[in-house]
């Protein structure tokens, strides 16, 4: 069972998974579970500060999110661990989805 916290501060829904790992064992459950959450038209951030491990299943399932909000919507992600925020980086997949360390700079 996938566990959220959903709040708002400003303009911004924030919802924070607590999970450790997005892969191939929960990334359509999570994808799901974000969607039936938040319409289509939300401005988002997405709190994976617990997250230690993303797959390439996990992240088919961010940029399916990513395309979810396109209708009047945005997604922001706060990615701080080093080694998530690398697979970005690698991937370059940090040049289509708005990635930050912090909320804070997410909501700036």
């Amino acid at each position: 069972m996938l566990r959220f916290s959903l709040h708002d501060e400003g303009d911004f829904r924030i919802l924070t998974p607590d999970i450790e790992r997005i892969d191939a064992s929960n990334a359509l459950a999570f994808r799901d579970a974000c969607r039936s959450r938040l319409p289509r038209d939300s401005q988002v951030i997405l709190d994976l500060s617990a997250v230690r491990f993303i797959d390439s299943s996990g992240l088919g399932a961010l940029v399916s999110l990513l395309k979810h909000f396109t209708t009047g919507g945005e997604m922001r992600l706060v990615v701080p661990h080093p080694s998530v925020r690398a697979l970005f980086e690698i991937t370059r997949l940090d040049q289509v989805l708005s990635v930050h360390p912090s909320s804070e700079l997410a909501a700036a």
